[in-house]
């Protein structure tokens, strides 16, 4: 009989008992522990461990300095309720699945419970498409209502982007919306204006800022300018306006 064997997944070299003799014997079984203390399911190494060896339960610490990699999805369960299963002050930063429909949603670290799609679509807040929306101010088309009389201030909430301006008589003078409470919340927010029938050059449209006129300086401004404000003089001339972003001041682009 052969005073050793072999096994099959660390190929740990074993004594046989009544063959394997004296401090050989000890020193066989000295390397074979030494390996075992040592081994950690490499090939080689011991087993391979498959899914049913574990059974997770609590939560999986990675110590803040490691990461899952080479992932092909993550799966979540369908079935959490946001506000009760997950509160977002007790589990910040995490990201889930909620709803009998699965939304998917964001615990932050401040304590919002942010929902990330709804519907079967990223959720996008309505007014934040309408701060962004591109659309023609149709009515701005068919009449006129800045001339030499009228003085309005556009009105932000109406989503419009763009204004197409038709003055048939008088100078005509446009006022841009308060700005002094949008924050950063509207930074990039555009107007932009077109003398849609060529008449500025015989019909200036000048256009201020918010508390300001031809005479008056306000607070806010256009590319520095408050009294006077910028006007369209030639035919068919466009101009667009962006937010800065300040509160104060918009620039000319």
């Amino acid at each position: 009989m052969a005073e050793t064997s072999t096994t099959t997944n660390m190929s740990l070299i074993l004594p046989t008992p009544g063959q394997r003799l004296g401090p050989t014997w000890a020193s066989d079984l000295n390397a074979a522990l030494t390996l075992i203390d040592a081994h950690d399911h490499t090939s080689g190494k011991g087993k391979t461990l498959g899914v049913s060896s574990f059974t997770i339960d609590a939560d999986v610490n990675y110590n803040n300095s490691y990461a899952l990699l080479n992932a092909n999805f993550v799966s979540f369960d369908e079935t959490a309720t946001p506000a009760t299963d997950f509160p977002a002050a007790s589990k910040p930063s995490i990201i889930f699945s909620g709803g009998a429909n699965g939304e998917l949603y964001y615990n932050d670290g401040a304590g919002n419970q942010i929902p990330l799609t709804s519907g079967g679509v990223v959720n996008v807040p309505a007014s934040a498409v309408a701060a962004k929306s591109f659309a023609a101010n149709q009515t701005l088309v068919s009449v006129n209502p800045f001339n030499s009389t009228s003085t309005p201030a556009l009105d932000e909430s109406d989503g419009y982007q763009v204004y197409f301006t038709n003055y048939s008589t008088g100078a005509a003078v446009i006022t841009l919306p308060d700005i002094s409470g949008w924050g950063t919340a509207k930074k990039g927010r555009v107007f932009t204006f077109k003398d849609i029938n060529g008449n500025a050059v015989t019909n200036p449209i000048t256009i201020y800022a918010y508390g300001s006129t031809s005479t008056v300086s306000g607070t806010q401004t256009i590319d520095g300018i408050a009294a006077g404000g910028v006007t369209m003089v030639s035919a068919y001339e466009s101009m667009s306006l962006i937010y800065i972003g300040d509160g104060t001041r918009w620039a000319r682009i």
